[in-house]
């Protein structure tokens, strides 16, 4: 019985190393520097910029960004790129964004930004929620400072 309940013991202690390293990877990407412009007059569409920092030790994958149920202030959100071709300038969403070990992605006007649709009672001045989700099933909560265009 004594072996029995060590064993166990073990396991659970084992598991709960598991889900400590599972919980660590989770924290490898900081998010610096996050804010929205608040939309133009008669408009619904935002956008947002951001430095994602990946100091882990393996490459990470953003596959999604979600809008909380509440307080719902918008319908949804999508990454996208500008990309020149052949001297012209277009804007492309992008299904997911792998990032290296130990690297920084810059979501800046001409490159990568988040676009948010259906932007509804933002104030400039507030801040906003956004859900990360990662590729490992993890999601990271980011505040946007709404700032004025």
């Amino acid at each position: 019985m004594m072996i029995l309940r060590r064993t166990a013991m073990l396991g659970l202690m084992w598991m709960a190393a598991l889900f400590a390293s599972a919980a660590a990877a989770k924290t490898q990407v900081v998010v610096t520097d996050a804010y929205m412009y608040a939309p133009l007059p008669g408009r619904d569409v935002a956008v947002v910029y951001w430095q994602l920092n990946n100091g882990g030790g393996e490459e990470v994958t953003l596959v999604d960004i979600r809008i909380p149920a509440q307080p719902g202030w918008a319908r949804k959100a999508e990454i996208h790129q500008h990309l020149h071709r052949d001297g012209m300038m277009s804007m492309q969403r992008v299904e997911s964004l792998t990032m290296a070990a130990k690297s920084q992605t810059l979501f800046e006007s001409g490159g990568y930004h988040v676009m948010v649709f259906g932007v509804k009672n933002v104030q400039v001045g507030s801040q906003v929620p956004v859900v990360l989700l990662w590729q490992d099933g993890s999601q990271q909560e980011v505040l946007l400072d709404v700032r004025r265009r």
